[in-house]
C-alpha cells in the first residue's frame, strides 16, 4: 500500500493546515489525500450532473495549492465521501501514516 498523509479539510479551512499536509508529505516522501466528508444536505444541494471526480474538485480542498504541492513533488488525490465526518476521517486515518485536520474556527461554540 502506497504510503499517505491524509487532510482532512471542512469548510473555511485556511492555508496553514493545507501547507502543514504538503511539508509533511514531501518529508515522508508520500501522497497527499484531500477527504472532505459531505453532509445530507450538501448532497442535496449539488447539481444532479455532479459526479464523484467533479465533486471532488469543488471540495473545499479545490484551494489545496497544486503548484505548491507539484514545486515539491508532492501527488495530490482529492476524496468527497458522502456521510458522517467522523466515518470519513476514520476511513482516512486507516489509510494514512499521519492525518492532518483542517478546521475552521467557531467563536463562541
Amino acid at each position: 500500500m502506497a504510503r499517505q498523509v491524509g487532510l482532512g479539510l471542512g469548510e473555511g479551512t485556511n492555508a496553514v493546515p493545507v501547507t502543514s499536509a504538503i511539508q509533511k508529505a514531501q518529508a515522508r516522501g508520500c501522497d497527499l489525500v484531500v477527504v472532505h466528508a459531505r453532509s445530507g444536505q450538501e448532497t442535496r444541494q449539488d447539481s444532479p450532473g455532479l459526479g464523484g471526480s467533479q465533486a471532488a474538485q469543488a471540495l473545499p480542498g479545490a484551494a489545496v495549492p497544486d503548484r505548491a504541492a507539484l514545486e515539491r513533488s508532492v501527488a495530490v488525490h482529492r476524496r468527497v465521501v458522502d456521510g458522517p465526518t467522523r466515518h470519513a476521517l476514520l476511513r482516512a486515518a486507516d489509510h494514512a501514516d499521519l492525518l492532518v485536520l483542517g478546521v475552521r474556527h467557531r467563536h463562541g461554540a
